[in-house]
């Protein structure tokens, strides 16, 4: 519970620090003095007409200011109120068996999205594939799963951060497949990152382990591998190294099937 907490407070931290300097950056101070120095009547004209512009350029800034801050305090309000959900999934297991329920892959991967602090978020372009609407529901814990996939997003779009220079893609598509006797839902994560070297690749389930550098955030895919391995799901990193991006496959079995 405590590293989903604490992933889910990296983006509201995030969004609070943005709102923070936006204040600061705000020219409230200026526009105040602006409007004192028109309000006296021996302000020349010529004076006044500047001043006005200046006001009038002024508000525009606060307006713009406003609508970003707006956005930002979004990202809070998605992350308290999954943090909500965490605790109270929390609280509900202390006292009964973790409540697993039919989860529609396409509204947790909506909802994970919403999740990502605005810098991440803005880092590339988020396609969604439609037919995750139209996939059949996996038995999970749909708290936990909504974690997983912000983390594979957060992870992605910080891969796209880091690759510098390019237009950042993050793909979310689906398929049912199908076998002897068993059915289970295959969903990538692929980005256009910096990609991930051969070495590296094989160490990235380990526990501390990050192809992020020092400014990665999250709970890493330790975590991710070990909550989907509870779920009977499996989880899959491939890349074709450096500056070939990453694709993250993962496999749910159907709730009436073995994997």
């Amino acid at each position: 519970m405590l590293h989903s907490v604490r992933n889910t407070l990296s983006p509201i931290v995030g969004s609070l620090a943005s709102v923070r300097q936006k204040l600061n950056d705000a020219p409230t101070e200026k526009i105040e003095t602006a409007l004192s120095e028109l309000k006296q009547e021996d302000t020349p004209a010529e004076r006044r007409e500047s001043l006005s512009r200046y006001v009038s350029l002024g508000a525009g800034v606060l307006t713009g200011l406003t609508r970003e801050m707006g956005k930002e305090l979004e990202t809070v309000a998605r992350g308290v109120t999954h943090i909500e959900e965490i605790l109270s999934e929390q609280d509900r297991f202390s006292h009964s068996a973790r409540a697993v329920e039919p989860v529609r892959i396409g509204e947790v991967v909506s909802e994970a999205a919403g999740l990502m602090p605005a810098e991440l978020r803005d880092a590339a372009a988020l396609d969604f594939d439609p037919g995750l609407s139209d996939l059949p529901p996996v038995l999970a814990e749909r708290v936990v799963l909504k974690q997983v996939f912000a983390n594979l997003l957060n992870n992605a779009a910080e891969a796209i951060l880091a690759a510098e220079g390019r237009p950042g893609e993050i793909a979310v598509t689906g398929e049912l497949e199908t076998g002897a006797g068993w059915r289970r839902l295959r969903i990538e994560v692929r980005d256009n990152g910096i990609g991930i070297d051969k070495e590296a690749l094989n160490h990235v389930f380990e526990e501390g382990v990050t192809t992020r550098g020092k400014k990665a955030s999250g709970i890493g895919l330790h975590w991710c591998a070990n909550v989907l391995h509870a779920m009977s799901a499996t989880i899959e990193v491939k890349s074709e190294g450096p500056g070939g991006g990453t694709t993250v496959v993962l496999r749910f079995p159907m709730k009436d099937q073995t994997p």
